[in-house]
């Protein structure tokens, strides 16, 4: 319920309450369901923790780029999404905690949160080229 009125007027924080119920109210009343069909079920790694992956190839030749993550035991790979084959792989750094990763350009780009850093990979490859400072983690 409401918080209680004193002398006929409101203190910021009843005002604050008051506010945030009306916007869980209003929020409430927007959400919405969906509803969806599984048209296929694909194998996958069962060790790795994903933190991020993105779909890349073509139809006829998919793969999955996927950041696997947790101390001491993150990963970078490539697999086919069909077979769940991994077509490349590499380790990263065991005081890293791999997490987000896209391709940009010729560049495939880490973040890893906690550790204050993007780490920059060779797509083709996977050899790190360098590290970019990232202040906001």
């Amino acid at each position: 319920g409401l918080p209680p009125r004193r002398r006929g007027r409101w203190r910021l924080e009843d005002i604050a309450w008051v506010t945030f119920l009306l916007a869980v109210r209003a929020d409430a009343q927007l959400a919405r369901t969906a509803e969806f069909i599984r048209e296929e079920e694909h194998p996958h790694e069962s060790r790795c923790f994903t933190e991020g992956f993105f779909l890349n190839g073509t139809v006829g030749d998919p793969e999955v780029f996927e950041s696997c993550g947790l101390y001491g035991k993150s990963y970078l790979r490539v697999y086919n999404p069909k077979t769940g084959e991994t077509r490349q792989q590499t380790d990263v750094p065991k005081d890293i905690f791999s997490e987000g990763i896209t391709l940009l350009g010729d560049a495939l780009y880490m973040l890893t949160y906690h550790a204050h850093v993007v780490l920059e990979y060779d797509p083709v490859t996977f050899k790190e080229r360098r590290r970019h400072p990232f202040l906001l983690g």
